[in-house]
């Protein structure tokens, strides 16, 4: 085992406490102790040496220690070497470099000591050593080489040195030297462990000494081939065992699901999406269950508008059995929709109607509240438990703690008692032993200051507590009243004036802003304040310089680019446009702001509950004080709430967005298999298929015809080139007779596709109907290139593959979608799901697949087998792609199948919660085999084929001793459907049986019944609704890519001009459709087409009408037809009354004068690389140029400056201003040049252009290049750069790391992002590159290895810097 997986190693999940927080395992093992280890494995040489030795290491180790608490100098990773070879290494090692001193005879070593002394020539090694430690401590700040250690003595080299014979062979010890190679090294590292063999005497056998050296130089001394004797088990001992963790990197194994944590999720009884998306507590007390459930019935009344006081208390019992069922029974969706649905419904039996009161969107809302009660819980007991830890008592922390409903308030809380209580939380930080010394100065230093001293009393001297001035507030009525001081503010003031303070306005204003701090730390404030600015707050929006440029009439900000003074509450009907501006904000496209409608009205209204009623001079006096307090509060907090306001906003209705993104694919996957309306099939037969495409459309595109059988395999293909040609017609129709499909799919990428759907039905006109259809092939054009089509189809043609998706959607659209996996994102389910986050758009979209895949079911011996229908195995309740690809392993190794679902338990391939979430989704065919129940082959569960078989029982009219007979052959159920005699089990009274079992064993079972009744008439029937069929309007969106609501009439389009004659002019639009504009709607001037336009013209055209089934659009080109669609058009943009019409008038003079201004007099200036171009021509013409080329253009500055830009990198160019100065007229180029460096503070002159251009820019560019093939610059945005340094970290936590990129938003400049440890976060500073050099944190660095270690001085001169303080 290596040095890093006993020290200092990651602790797994398996180490966790009940928190989920690893657990403390004590102070990891100090870098002295594993020196000390390896100094026992051998002895030192002589013992002179072992004293100097281990004092030169000790000083060693307390220099290294040093380092590593300074924070950066890690002890590298040596996972690949395990520790005993290392150790025999270094010995190997210290032996080669002490045999120089071992050739010395005793006459020279003893001359040697003489001269120089013992103790001497010590010390000097000593300092030396010490010496090398100080100049490499830079070298080993984020260094990736693993750290020299110091060589130990091998306690066996005495003996290799002399070696293992006495007497004469000595002489020969050193005589002859041994070639090493590598190859033998092993062998001499384990001929060196093993134990020395004994010396023997020529006289002990009997024999001369001269015939000993002739026997020796024949056979050795015995031990040339010792090693062969030993075990060959102890090298395998030495080497590194070989796990996941050595083959794949984390990142990988975190792909493929084989880190720790996947294992313990694999292998733990609970749910698989439970362990990952549910936060709870099982064993949770009574009353935090109850607080639970009071909390998730408060979230979800909000939105609920439905439940009536008659619905209330059934409501609230139905999300208690919800809560119940998540947290102590850890009951999925899918089987508490399905078995469980009794207790989410409302039985009015007075009126016999059933009201359904949770929805399926209702649970999952429910499971992920779940997580966020328990996340604002946790955060609750941290608080109760400092509170308990500080023994304070502050009757306001407990009441509001448990009040408190969402993580703002808690925050409020914490804050309040950081503030109020900081001088005890530094003494409990001290007496828990988190920190070294006692911290010099906080951020309310002064406030604690200021409450120990006597001019706190001239607080509460304003006549009322911050406590009690929220109190009022929170309750929005004066309830606490003010008491005036009989002194009037300045005589009161007087009293506590001091040397500090030396006047009374001074002292007074010391004690407002500590009371307007203490009011603005009050959580009761912060909560009613926050309260009354949602209630009564107004958004605007103020385009930033950046937005009024980009964001025109067409773009999709351009709804809200002049919002004024929209109420907030309005968004909850418009949660996607608050999105949007969230979104572009931090685009720095606006600017968002978050108001009171009528600021002054809230003012005075919280005002008039801190002032005094008394009309004496002195109280008015007071009340001045008092309004001055409140006025910096509610400035101050006026600023802070929208941020907290925003942020709640954002959570939720990225909620929101996440399921209308689940809705979404939901309806796509709620689509039971086509039922052609020709074949008498029933409701989820899987029909053969004919997929026909043209690809994309293009004149050398063929038309692929694939056929797919009723098993998803393709059996078949036709190529044909052209179907208007009547023998491929002929083709094709015999194609059809042969294969004979269920129905015909077609589908392609343009619009050309709806013309072969028509050339397809006029090929069939004499055959036999087959259904035709347009087909869905958004799935289709993800499989056509994906791996997963390579691996299944590595021989077929792309086109075909999307032919076999195509039929495959036909067949089966939920098994297509589940197989994409992830790639689902790629699907467009709301044109602004790209603001929800990948993962939490994932989340939501699983849950669809949940729902349906749990509703269909799975034949679970066939899916050991079919790697396409255990794509869906994931998604059964209970399940998740670890535990599913699990039970596929399991089954398949005990035989390969299962003969009844109870084998899923008896032959231990999954565990009971997780059987009782899944197995009713199992589907067991009902075959010939003796451990069959047919039971297994419904959506009854285990739990309730007792029920089914007493209802099948009853329906048959069966006593006890046919029953038993009937047990004894397939049962009961099984001789009711064989019979055929289902249908007597809707003669049975259910409801009266229901209300039997609740009666008697309080099971709600009324839904249950009708279930088992439903399932026993038809066994896992199909329930999914009908295959959807496209409208017009889908089909000409997903062939031109458009929508047709954006091509209605007086839309203003580009199109083509394809035909001009002089009755019309055929055109067509981007999107591939065609159009027709009549002669007449040409011009306003009748004037003939043909004088007008000219093939291949490009005009803009205003849509008169829109024809989506044929994909044709009539348009006008007439001026005033033109002129009328832009004033509608510029109409309609202000859809809204809360549009700033002030503000678009003032932007739009603006940029029509800036247009003007940068209509200037051409400059010229005679110089090769000048051009008269503005910034984004000069970046559109370096585009095509090499990296390093620049142009010289004008500046917009005057006639006094110039501009050079070039470019830095691919898509990035830096615009460089200059200074002319010592013009002879403003048309000459100055005879000097300024350049001034803002960042260094520093001015760069050059005499001329070329002067400039080979100094500066061309300097700039080398360095550079300097930079970009350094070891230490990696590709890539910031953001790139940061998760490789966290991945890193995380490989190599013993390491710290830093690496440079570009900064993309300032071309010329770099970004230094660095990670001291695998706890610390990313930092990031700029790095600027001057000519010849880099700029970094105010230094000046001529080449790339100066940086690097100018920047680790930085860092190890700041961090001392901070520990000092």
């Amino acid at each position: 085992m290596s040095e890093n997986e006993v020290v200092g190693s990651p602790t797994t999940n398996g180490d966790k406490n009940e928190d989920g927080y690893p657990a403390e395992n004590g102070e990891g093992t100090n870098v002295d102790d594993n020196n000390n280890e390896e100094e026992k494995d051998g002895i030192p040489l002589d013992n002179d040496n072992d004293e100097n030795d281990s004092s030169e290491e000790s000083a060693t180790d307390e220099e290294a220690e040093r380092q590593v608490r300074e924070g950066f100098i890690v002890e590298d990773e040596e996972d690949e070497v395990p520790q005993e070879i290392r150790r025999k290494k270094k010995r190997k090692k210290h032996a080669e470099s002490t045999a120089d001193q071992d050739m010395l005879d005793e006459e020279d070593l003893e001359l040697v000591m003489e001269n120089t002394g013992q103790g001497s020539r010590f010390s000097k090694l000593r300092r030396l050593k010490r010496g090398r430690d100080q100049e490499e401590t830079l070298e080993n700040i984020f260094s990736e080489e693993e750290e020299e250690e110091e060589n130990e003595v091998d306690d066996e080299a005495p003996n290799r040195t002399q070696g293992h014979r006495a007497g004469v062979i000595d002489e020969f010890a050193d005589f002859i030297e041994q070639d090493e190679f590598e190859d033998e090294e092993r062998q001499e590292e384990k001929y060196e462990t093993g134990p020395p063999i004994e010396s023997v005497r020529p006289e002990a056998l009997g024999i001369s000494d001269d015939d000993y050296i002739q026997i020796y130089e024949v056979f050795g001394d015995g031990t040339d081939y010792a090693f062969a004797l030993e075990d060959e088990d102890a090298e395998d001992e030495l080497e590194e065992s070989v796990s996941l963790k050595t083959i794949f990197e984390p990142s990988e194994l975190k792909d493929k699901m084989l880190t720790e944590e996947d294992e313990i999720i694999r292998i733990t009884d609970e749910p698989e999406r439970m362990q990952l998306y549910m936060k709870r507590n099982i064993d949770c007390s009574e009353d935090e269950f109850r607080e639970q459930v009071a909390w998730i019935i408060d979230y979800l009344l909000k939105n609920r508008r439905d439940i009536d006081a008659e619905l209330y208390e059934p409501f609230q019992t139905a999300v208690r059995y919800v809560v119940h069922f998540f947290i102590r029974d850890s009951l999925e969706v899918p089987f508490i929709w399905q078995h469980r649905r009794d207790y989410i419904v409302h039985n009015n039996r007075e009126r016999n109607t059933i009201t359904p009161l949770l929805s399926q969107n209702d649970l999952w809302n429910i499971f992920f509240l779940c997580t966020k009660f328990w996340s604002l819980h946790s955060k609750k007991q941290d608080i109760l438990k400092l509170y308990s830890d500080l023994g304070i008592n502050d009757d306001l922390v407990v009441p509001f703690c448990e009040a408190a409903s969402s993580l703002d308030a808690i925050d409020d809380l914490n804050d309040y008692i950081h503030f109020t209580y900081s001088e005890q939380i530094r003494d409990r930080a001290l007496l828990m032993g988190t920190g070294l010394r006692r911290p010099q100065g906080s951020k309310y230093s002064f406030f604690e200051k200021f409450r120990k001293s006597s001019l706190y009393n001239l607080v509460k001297e304003f006549g009322m507590s911050a406590k009690d001035f929220s109190f009022n507030v929170a309750q929005g009525a004066r309830l606490r009243f003010v008491e005036d001081n009989t002194l009037s503010p300045e005589e009161l003031s007087r009293t506590y004036v001091t040397n500090e303070l030396s006047s009374p306005e001074q002292v007074l204003q010391k004690a407002r802003r500590v009371l307007a701090e203490e009011i603005i730390h009050d959580p009761q404030f912060r909560k009613s304040f926050r309260d009354k600015l949602y209630n009564a707050g107004v958004v605007t929006v103020l385009a930033t310089q950046k937005g009024v440029r980009k964001i025109g009439s067409e773009h999709p900000y351009y709804e809200f680019k002049y919002l004024k003074r929209k109420p907030l509450g309005s968004f909850e009907l418009e949660p996607i446009l608050f999105l949007k501006m969230l979104k572009a904000e931090e685009e720095g496209l606006i600017q968002l702001s978050i108001e009171f409608e009528d600021p002054d009205d809230v003012f005075k209204g919280l005002l008039e509950l801190f002032v005094s009623d008394n009309f004496s001079e002195n109280a008015m006096q007071w009340n001045a004080q008092r309004e001055l307090v409140l006025k910096e509060v509610f400035k101050r907090f006026s600023a802070l709430a929208p941020d907290a306001i925003r942020e709640t906003l954002r959570s939720r209705y990225l909620d929101e967005l996440g399921m209308r993104c689940r809705n979404q694919l939901f309806s796509r996957l709620d689509q039971a298999p086509y039922e052609p309306s020709t074949k008498n099939f029933d409701r989820g037969t899987i029909p053969s298929v004919l997929a026909v495409s043209n690809g994309k459309g293009e004149s050398s595109d063929a038309i692929i015809c694939v056929f797919v059988d009723d098993v998803g395999e393709p059996t078949d293909s036709l190529k044909l080139a052209d179907l208007r040609d009547l023998a491929n017609q002929a083709m094709f129709a015999e194609f059809v007779e042969k294969v004979k499909p269920d129905v015909i799919g077609v589908s392609g990428m343009s619009v050309s596709a709806h013309k072969i759907r028509q050339h397809v039905q006029d090929s069939l006109t004499s055959h036999e109907p087959v259904d035709l259809i347009m087909v869905n092939d958004e799935v289709a054009r993800l499989y056509q290139n994906s791996t997963r089509a390579v691996d299944e189809f590595p021989t077929l043609p792309t086109i075909s593959c999307y032919c076999v998706a195509l039929a495959r959607y036909v067949q089966n659209p939920l098994f297509e979608y589940a197989a994409m996996g992830r790639d689902l994102m790629s699907l467009s389910f709301d044109p602004w799901q790209h603001l929800l986050p990948p993962d939490v758009l994932w989340k939501y979209l699983e849950t669809a697949l949940v729902d349906i895949s749990s509703l269909v079911g799975i034949d679970i011996n066939e899916a050991v087998t079919n790697k396409y229908e255990a794509n869906i195995l994931p998604y059964i309740a209970g399940l998740g792609p670890r535990k599913a690809d699990y039970v596929l392993k399991k089954i398949a190794a005990t035989g390969g199948r299962i003969d009844n679902r109870s084998d899923l338990i008896s032959k231990q391939i999954m565990s009971r919660k997780v059987f009782i979430n899944c197995s009713s989704f199992f589907i067991i065919p009902n075959d010939e085999y003796p451990n069959m129940d047919i039971l297994d082959s419904t959506r009854i569960h285990n739990e309730d084929y007792e029920l089914a078989r007493k209802m099948a029982s009853d329906a048959l009219e069966l006593d006890e001793e046919d029953i038993e007979e009937l047990e004894t052959n397939r049962g009961v159920v099984y001789h009711l459907l064989e019979e055929n005699e289902t249908g007597k089990l809707d003669e049975l009274v259910l409801e009266e049986y229901a209300d039997q079992l609740e009666r008697e064993f309080h099971q709600k079972k009324r839904n249950t019944l009708e279930k088992i009744r439903l399932e026993l008439k038809d066994p896992y029937g199909e329930q999914r609704n009908v295959f959807h069929k496209l409208t017009p309007s889908e089909i000409f969106l997903m062939l031109t890519g458009e929508n047709p609501e954006e091509l209605q009439a007086d839309a203003i389009v580009p199109v083509n001009v394809r035909r001009v004659t002089n009755r019309f002019v055929a055109v067509k639009l981007d999107c591939g459709i065609d159009g027709n504009i009549k002669a007449d709607e040409v011009s306003d001037d009748f004037i003939p087409p043909p004088q007008l336009l000219q093939v291949g013209q490009t005009v803009e055209g205003v849509i008169i009408s829109l024809d989506e089934a044929n994909f044709m659009v009539d348009l006008s080109l007439r001026n005033s037809v033109l002129q009328s669609a832009n004033s509608k058009r510029q109409t309609s943009s202000h859809r809204t009354s809360y549009w700033d019409t002030e503000a678009e008038k003032r932007d739009t003079e603006r940029m029509q004068a800036e247009t003007q201004a940068e209509q200037r007099v051409a400059r010229v200036i005679k110089h090769p690389l000048f051009k008269d171009l503005n910034a984004s021509q000069a970046e559109a013409y370096l585009s095509k140029m090499q990296v390093g080329d620049l142009v010289i253009r004008p500046s917009s500055k005057g006639s006094d400056h110039i501009v050079v830009t070039w470019k830095v990198a691919e898509g990035s160019y830096q615009h460089i201003d200059v200074l002319e100065l010592e013009k002879e007229n403003e048309f000459t180029i100055g005879q000097k040049l300024l350049v001034k460096g803002r960042f260094e503070k520093m001015t760069y002159q050059y005499s001329d252009l070329d002067e400039l251009i080979v100094l500066h820019i061309k300097a700039i560019a080398k360095k550079i290049d300097e930079m970009c093939i350094h070891d230490k610059f990696r590709k890539g945005t910031q953001a790139e750069t940061e998760k490789w340094l966290e991945s890193y970290s995380e490989a190599n936590p013993k390491r710290s790391c830093y690496a440079f990129c570009f900064d993309h938003q300032h071309p010329g400049y770099f970004i230094l992002c660095f990670k001291a440890s695998v706890n610390s976060p990313v930092t990031a500073w700029p790095v600027k590159v001057i000519p010849n050099a880099f700029f970094l944190q105010g230094n000046v660095y001529g080449d790339m290895t100066a940086l690097c270690n100018g920047f680790k001085l930085l860092y190890a001169a700041r961090t001392k810097n901070f520990r000092r303080m």
